[in-house]
């Protein structure tokens, strides 16, 4: 697990990479949880399924065997979601599982540990694995910082969760401009009526520019980041024609990201604020098996 990671962020990982070909159209009606759920999972997980059209029922099981369905039901059930939470390990960090029924065949979503117990079940399963080069675990910044700079107040930043983790944005029916962040009036045209809601790709933007932040230059309720992992890189990344976010860039050691590189995004740690991390989308590699 990288050092911006938690349970919360792995689940949130497992849950994106269970819909079958990266697809987030497809409708969520139940979402199963189970295990030692995070803090931030009671309220984050349906944040990170709720539909346009409305959220999903959330049932919580007394055990991992209780949420997850058998085979033929995950078969069947296309808008069944399931999620566990495992104990953590020094070695492997936080465990998390994800299972997505449909007639694509179930894709499930697991870390090492818990393997075995799954594998009972016939439902296929992928692990996260650990990169050597992190090392030794860092000291965790503290959460009770109080940020000097732009301050966004927990309601505001709850409110604009979709557009942060779901890249959610509105297109206007008068002049066809996107905008993004969400903010309920077209930047275009000051438009606030018959706003559509679209979903832009999580994966597969361009770098159009990149910056490096080094200690003296953070936010301040980044100090604590800089404090215990040093500089990190800032990338304004183009998403969809005409439409761009500036995302920090995570997982890329050896700096292989450059203006021109396509990307995907993960839902990461940022910053921690109110006693809790604050979390949104950073860049990283494309995955080298294509997935």
């Amino acid at each position: 697990m990288g050092p911006d990671e938690d349970a919360f962020t792995a689940v949130a990982t497992a849950l994106e990479r269970s819909f079958p070909g990266g697809s987030r159209d497809r409708p969520v009606g139940e979402l199963r949880v189970a295990g030692p759920v995070p803090a931030a999972a009671d309220w984050g997980l349906p944040a990170l399924v709720d539909g346009i059209d409305g959220p999903p029922k959330i049932a919580r099981c007394s055990s991992v065997r209780e949420a997850l369905p058998d085979p033929a039901e995950l078969d069947s059930r296309a808008d069944l979601l399931v999620v566990a939470f495992g104990p953590a390990s020094d070695h492997a960090g936080p465990l998390a599982l994800a299972a997505r029924g449909g007639a694509a065949g179930p894709r499930t979503i697991a870390a090492s540990e818990i393997e075995a117990e799954f594998s009972t079940n016939g439902v296929g399963r992928v692990s996260f694995e650990i990169d050597p080069r992190q090392g030794a675990r860092r000291p965790e910044p503290r959460l009770d910082a109080v940020s000097e700079g732009a301050y966004i107040p927990r309601p505001r930043y709850v409110e604009s969760v979709p557009s942060r983790w779901r890249f959610w944005a509105e297109v206007c029916p008068t002049c066809a401009v996107t905008t993004f962040p969400m903010r309920a009036v077209c930047r275009g045209c000051g438009r606030s009526a018959g706003l559509t809601t679209v979903a832009l790709p999580l994966d597969g933007g361009e770098i159009v520019a990149i910056t490096e932040i080094g200690k003296g230059g953070q936010p301040t309720e980044f100090d604590g980041v800089v404090e215990t992992m040093g500089s990190y890189r800032v990338a304004l990344v183009e998403l969809a024609p005409g439409v761009r976010a500036t995302l920090m860039i995570s997982d890329d050691p050896e700096g292989r990201l450059r203006i021109g590189s396509r990307v995907r995004t993960v839902l990461r740690r940022l910053y921690p604020m109110e006693g809790e991390w604050r979390y949104g989308r950073k860049v990283v590699p494309p995955d080298p098996s294509g997935d």
